[in-house]
């Protein structure tokens, strides 16, 4: 629900300074890791590369509930943490952010300590403590 308000913050930021409609920083790819994960079984590895590629900004929605490893062809990757590994390379010119219900300690097993050491270094976390609203 956050990401969300944040996209319609984003787009009506954008609706109202028409100079800033080109701005990339307004522009992201909105996924589930489970989209990620289908679009690497259907087309294979090159069809991943538009949100790994600089000055692309990226929100992985349910982190952590995509079908690990995914296969193409009989050919199995982690899609999540191939995209986290490039994304990385491109910290300081696109921004990632992700949604999920997994713990910092639960990332390492899943997805490795190279992924898990810099999700620390890439993303803020904010824990929403409390019952469930759903």
């Amino acid at each position: 629900m956050t990401l969300l308000a944040m996209r319609q913050y984003m787009n009506s930021v954008a609706a109202r300074h028409e100079h800033m409609r080109g701005d990339y920083r307004l522009k992201a790819w909105w996924k589930t890791a489970s989209e990620l994960a289908n679009i690497y079984a259907a087309e294979g590895q090159p069809a991943l590369i538009q949100y790994t590629d600089r000055d692309t900004n990226l929100v992985i929605d349910e982190f952590g509930r995509e079908p690990n490893p995914a296969s193409n062809y009989g050919t199995k990757m982690n899609v999540l943490q191939f995209v986290l590994q490039l994304r990385y390379d491109h910290r300081r010119t696109s921004v990632t952010h992700i949604t999920t219900n997994m713990r910092l300690e639960d990332i390492e097993p899943r997805y490795g300590d190279y992924v898990a050491d810099r999700c620390k270094e890439m993303f803020n976390f904010i824990e929403f403590e409390g019952d469930s609203l759903r």
